[in-house]
């Protein structure tokens, strides 16, 4: 095929991606915790002027996430006037990067082919897409682990040298991304005793200038936590070995390997096949999992993948699911992320190996035509997200004009919600400029019932999809220095310190 037929491909997936995850954006845009809080942190950044060390608190009590996402989001809010829209430009640009580096890695190593029809995979996967459109820190995960699988195979083919830059940047940012890769650096010291072993002679040690050049590189990107950590007594070092003794699961032995094999399996199969909801049945949920040991037994057979590539992937599996089972911390399909990038490698090559075959490459072209069909399809008939920006949006728009209309200086704001949803307007409340307070009887209070359902259809104000809104009566406020007094403000955001 000639060069500029793949580059076609290329360029024709990399729109795919786009569509798929930039079409109706604030209906599937959810505005949850997570996106209120790094708005949030944002606001911190451009417009209190905070240099911040940290990024929000993790599931793990007294351990932060690293601030890289943060500055990213804050730099687009501060170009398009502090919208919370714009931080889907973040990640529009992640998966287009994404994309690229499943075909560029890919394609190093086994060729164009197989790079695109993984880079394919990836970009019509709603399950995929709709990851992307989460907006967290930890949509890094895949780009992350595509580079990590670089440098594993480029270490196998003798270059440990040449790719120890982009080690070092990998390593320096997992606290940025997901410190779950943690035990994954466990796979780099075989990779190295492969390349040792297959390539004789081959010097490993890097120079003096290489290993000062890579030091730079990670202390530059893990600085924010040696400066935090040193002002902190290192308080997160210490928070993540405390958590390897505190035990927060419910299960064990048995029971927790099982629910292992179901969490990760699920992950993956979330990733090609969209279903809202969770997956239930047997093949719902392993159906993926199987085919990839199936995918990935074939390839070896017909050596696409060559024993040490196969090893080292095995060993990678291996990692994370041990790691999973022997952590006292509760199952999560969160983290197993990171085995996505091994599923859509073995699902390129697998389908890069059939298309080689004349016979089989209309049936190949067929099943391509109708995944992206089916996804297209399912996609355009889909409704809104239930916590979308938009309904928020509205609501949040309403209380504005109606405050504004009766002159109110502040509003209190108070949610008729099960514990832990009353989550996603904070940042919205302050970014369309109302005041606001703790609810009390010195101010006019909006009550926000989510759903909408739990609020007295006689009292119901205003409904924007899952929301509903109740509007005080109208009423003066008699002391205005109740909108300045400290006792009546809202304590800051879960996982927000600064």
């Amino acid at each position: 095929m000639p060069k500029g037929y793949y580059l076609l491909f290329l360029v024709g997936i990399l729109l795919l991606c786009l569509f798929f995850r930039a079409y109706r954006l604030e209906s599937f845009y959810g505005f949850g915790h997570d996106q209120d809080l790094f708005a949030w942190i944002a606001r911190d950044i451009v417009v209190d002027k905070h240099f911040r060390l940290l990024g929000q608190e993790t599931s793990i009590n007294g351990v932060f996430i690293g601030p890289l996402f943060y500055y990213l989001v804050a730099s687009v809010f501060f170009v398009f006037n502090m919208d919370p829209r714009s931080a889907n430009l973040v990640t529009l640009f992640v998966s287009l990067l994404t994309v690229f580096s499943l075909y560029f890695v890919i394609a190093k190593f086994f060729g164009k082919k197989a790079g695109l029809f993984a880079a394919f995979f990836y970009s019509v996967s709603l399950g995929a897409a709709f990851f992307d459109r989460w907006v967290v820190p930890t949509q890094l995960t895949l780009l992350w682990s595509i580079w990590y699988i670089f440098v594993l195979f480029s270490i196998l083919a003798g270059n440990f040298r040449k790719t120890l830059p982009v080690m070092a940047v990998l390593v320096g940012l997992i606290w940025h991304i997901h410190i779950a890769f943690i035990p994954l650096l466990l796979v780099l010291p075989l990779a190295l005793w492969f390349s040792k072993k297959t390539n004789s002679g081959l010097s490993l040690w890097p120079s003096l200038r290489e290993l000062i050049l890579c030091g730079v590189i990670v202390l530059v990107l893990t600085s924010p936590l040696l400066v935090s950590e040193g002002r902190h007594n290192f308080q997160q070092f210490r928070s993540i070995f405390g958590s390897t003794t505190e035990d927060r699961g419910n299960v064990k032995g048995v029971d927790r390997l099982f629910k292992v094999f179901d969490a990760s399996s699920r992950s993956l199969s979330v990733a090609v096949i969209y279903k809202q909801g969770l997956l239930e049945g047997f093949w719902q949920v392993y159906a993926t999992f199987v085919l990839a040991l199936i995918f990935a037994f074939i390839l070896r057979i017909k050596n696409i993948l060559n024993k040490q590539q196969a090893i080292i992937l095995g060993f990678w599996v291996g990692v994370v699911l041990l790691a999973q089972f022997i952590s006292k911390r509760q199952i999560s399909e969160y983290y197993f992320e990171n085995l996505v990038a091994i599923l859509f490698l073995i699902f390129g090559l697998f389908t890069s190996y059939l298309f080689s075959f004349a016979k089989y490459r209309p049936v190949i072209i067929l099943f391509l035509a109708s995944y992206l069909v089916i996804n297209l399809s399912t996609f355009l008939s889909l409704p809104a997200a239930y916590d979308n920006y938009g309904d928020r949006k509205n609501i949040v728009e309403f209380i504005k004009k109606d405050a504004q209309n009766n002159g109110y200086p502040c509003v209190g704001i108070n949610y008729i919600a099960d514990r832990g949803t009353e989550v996603g307007f904070r940042y919205l409340l302050w970014y369309y400029g109302l005041d606001i307070v703790k609810p009390s009887n010195l101010v006019p209070v909006y009550n926000i019932a989510i759903p909408w359902t739990y609020a007295n259809p006689t009292e119901l104000s205003y409904r924007s999809g899952y929301f509903g809104l109740i509007v005080p009566k109208k009423r003066e406020i008699k002391d205005s220095s109740v909108c300045s007094d400290p006792n009546y403000q809202f304590l800051p955001l879960s996982g927000f310190v600064n």
